[in-house]
């Protein structure tokens, strides 16, 4: 089976879990497992094709399919925890998925909260969600710019298409107008989002543009791209 067929299976089983609750997961298990092969084979792909790169971004890529490996392998460990009994320990998992796998953490995560019969459990799985969301919002406000980096990455990879990311994104941004990284940052990150999503909450999103234009040519200059791709 090629890693494309591979890819496909897992996006299948996925998919069937909206209709089964539950009952499904021990299906999705499987489907987990093959987590780890898939990324192996898709990071070696990219590493073939860049060995003839300089060192540094052989470095990178190496860094890049290590990490990609170890959060498969915490997907599959935390897997049972996830969906058992044991409140406590699922309770665990879902923290240690959204910050430790980030890459998969928050795509499990949110299947829990809106698949479970159990409403304990979807209720702490969209409170977690929300959590680590507004936690990266606040990250592309930091000082470290490769900490605002990887929050608008995080978002963007796993935020990207709910609307819900928007009123949280100004609310935060409207409050802390002087840092002027988080604002452009947050102006990147809207209008990077799907097209749909940013359509729904178009009057919002102008009005933050409004409010922050005036901070500095580079965060008008982006104002503007955000404006231009609602088509206003």
């Amino acid at each position: 089976m090629t890693t494309e067929e591979q890819i496909a299976r897992l996006e299948s089983e996925v998919a069937k879990l909206k209709d089964r609750g539950k009952d499904g997961w021990d299906k999705f298990g499987v489907a987990c497992s093959a987590l780890i092969p898939i990324t192996i084979a898709g990071v070696g792909g990219f590493y073939s094709y860049y060995s003839q790169s300089t060192a540094t971004a052989v470095a990178d890529i190496r860094a890049v399919a290590e990490s990609k490996i170890k959060q498969a392998e915490l997907v599959s460990k935390f897997f049972e925890p996830l969906m058992g009994s044991d409140q406590r320990r699922s309770e665990f998992a879902v923290r240690a998925l959204l910050v430790a796998a980030p890459d998969y953490g928050p795509t499990l995560v949110r299947v829990v909260a809106e698949n479970t019969k159990a409403p304990v459990e979807a209720a702490y799985a969209t409170d977690a969600l929300g959590e680590r969301r507004d936690a990266l919002i606040r990250q592309m406000f930091s000082d470290d710019a490769r900490q605002r980096v990887d929050g608008y990455q995080q978002l963007l990879a796993s935020w990207g298409s709910d609307e819900l990311l928007i009123p949280a994104v100004i609310a935060y941004g409207s409050g802390n107008t002087s840092n002027g990284n988080g604002i452009y940052n947050s102006l990147v990150l809207l209008s990077h989002m799907q097209r749909d999503t940013i359509q729904k909450r178009k009057a919002d999103i102008i009005a933050f543009t409004k409010l922050v234009e005036g901070k500095g040519d580079k965060i008008r200059e982006r104002a503007d791209v955000l404006r231009s791709r609602l088509g206003a």
